[in-house]
């Protein structure tokens, strides 16, 4: 037989069964599958017999069970683990976020979000930044509104000008009650601020555009408030009535808070460059710290930034705006305080609206609501700004207070702190987070007192100079549950009294008042027993 002589069946055979057997073992995991065998047990044993593999690591970071250890087991446990959830017994899963002592978050992959393929934070990928409409422009709609404070969906911004996109104009405020002229806030906006515009109109704006997703507050006034986050989530938290009494909702955080038309720096870097020239960094009512600890995922945009999307030239679609302006709240009500709108007007509202956010302060700087299950006793706190001007107490009457407030503390088993204005903001908060009781003379060391400890007799007593009111701390107190006492010449002052009396024309204006620490401390006493 020469070599050119066609094989024999022998040859074949042997042929054959060598390209069996290599193609087998060359993709042996899938050979193992198709007989119905665990593949990283059978291939573990198999190579171990052989001296070629000490052990295959499963998806979780362990042996197969037929080869785990004792020590593996004392180090990691016998919990189960399923695919993209925590490892444990399944009990774990219907803890609160946050709940545990630890502050731990028992969350599996699919509600956090880990480990997703080019995933910016929150909804959408990378690849998505940017959305081609074509002739289809987002259609923006109409959430919520009262005059000054609204919630819109697909607000389109161009050139620094807001745009609503739709064909039914009707279903939209005037602009007036939702926004203000850039140039005079006490005018309506001017077509280069607001525009409402047709689809047909809405198409020169151009076929595509850059998503900015999730939730946006932005603020279009020029001036600051200390109640303009408290407002924001005021406006905001009317879309959930169901938040309970653990501060539990349905509302994910916003992503950014836009001051439009208020610069970082109070003043511009001078030109020429001067070395060490002093920055001093605008005030917008909301203190920076606050809206860190309060809303850490927040990002604040200013007036810089927003110019930076005047000049990109493209349309930018936000996804869902809230959007605040005092001045227009004040055009359609002469009501006081100004912010009040969507406090009377947003309905229906939990209860509870104010929880998540109180809670959330609290967690941030470690004060807790309770000690072992049961109430902490009540915290009477005297915030004191005697440094600062405004309205103060007396000397005299100052320490006095003082004084009386410690002695009714050991008196009666209570926590009795003295807070001063210079007091740095993580000991401030700490104090007022647990506080029950918060009194003061009036002035802004009062505005965080929403972020008191809610309780049965939580009470806010404010000093006023006799004849001079201001109700926005009444406001804020009774949206949330809280007692307020409006103190003034020795006497509590009903809502009644504040709403004729009205607001003083010269509040900033140094003014010393006097006050009864005897009867101060008989008020004290009275909330915390009424309400036990």
């Amino acid at each position: 037989m020469t070599w050119r002589a066609a094989p024999t069946r022998r040859e074949i055979t042997l042929v054959l069964f060598s390209l069996t057997v290599f193609i087998l073992f060359y993709n042996l995991d899938t050979s193992f599958r198709l007989l119905g065998v665990d593949p990283v047990a059978s291939q573990s044993a198999l190579l171990n017999k052989f001296g070629l593999s000490k052990s295959i690591i499963g998806p979780d970071g362990r042996r197969p069970p037929g080869w785990r250890d004792p020590l593996e087991n004392e180090i990691f446990g016998e919990w189960g683990w399923e695919q993209g959830q925590v490892a444990g017994d399944g009990a774990e899963r219907e803890k609160i976020k946050g709940a545990d002592k630890h502050g731990a978050l028992w969350m599996g992959k699919a509600k956090t979000g880990a480990g997703e393929d080019q995933l910016i934070f929150g909804d959408g990928q990378a690849s998505n930044a940017f959305t081609n409409w074509g002739d289809n422009v987002p259609q923006s709609r109409l959430v919520k509104h009262v005059p000054g404070y609204s919630i819109i969906d697909s607000v389109i911004i161009v050139n620094g000008t807001f745009f609503l996109v739709t064909d039914n104009p009707s279903t939209f405020p005037t602009l007036g009650s939702i926004s203000s002229s850039n140039e005079n806030a006490e005018e309506p906006p001017r077509p280069e601020d607001w525009q409402i515009i047709g689809t047909n109109e809405a198409k020169k704006l151009g076929t595509f555009g850059a998503s900015i997703p999730g939730v946006s507050w932005i603020a279009t006034d020029d001036d600051p408030n200390n109640h303009t986050l408290f407002s924001f989530w005021r406006t905001y938290a009317s879309l959930d009535p169901a938040i309970d009494s653990q501060g539990r909702t349905t509302l994910p955080l916003p992503r950014r808070l836009i001051w439009p038309y208020i610069p970082f720096f109070t003043v511009r870097w001078p030109d020429p460059d001067i070395s060490g020239f002093p920055r001093i960094r605008s005030k917008t009512g909301v203190d920076g710290l606050t809206a860190k600890a309060a809303f850490p995922s927040v990002v604040q945009w200013y007036a810089e930034d927003w110019a930076d999307f005047s000049r990109m030239q493209i349309p930018y679609v936000f996804e869902r705006v809230v959007i605040t302006d005092r001045a227009a709240a004040a055009r359609a009500s002469s009501a006081l305080p100004v912010f009040s709108a969507p406090f009377e007007g947003l309905t229906p509202i939990s209860t509870f609206w104010w929880e998540p956010i109180r809670k959330a302060m609290a967690n941030f700087v470690r004060a807790v609501d309770e000690h072992k299950g049961k109430p902490l006793p009540p915290v009477v706190t005297y915030m004191t700004a005697q440094d600062k001007g405004g309205v103060v107490l007396r000397d005299q009457d100052h320490r006095t207070l003082v004084m009386s407030l410690k002695k009714m503390g050991k008196q009666h088993g209570y926590e009795v702190n003295v807070v001063p204005s210079s007091a740095k903001w993580f000991e401030r908060m700490w104090i007022l987070a647990r506080t029950t009781v918060l009194v003061g003379a009036h002035g802004t060391h009062l505005a965080d007192s929403y972020y008191m400890r809610r309780s049965p007799h939580t009470t806010l007593i404010e000093f006023f100079p006799e004849g001079e009111y201001v109700r926005d701390n009444e406001l804020t107190c009774r949206s949330i549950g809280t007692q307020y006492i409006a103190w003034s010449n020795n006497e509590k002052l009903s809502s009644d009294t504040l709403s004729s009396n009205g607001l003083s024309g010269d509040e900033g204006r140094a003014r010393t008042i006097s006050v009864d620490a005897a009867l101060v401390i008989q008020a004290i006493r009275d909330e915390i027993i009424s309400a036990s």
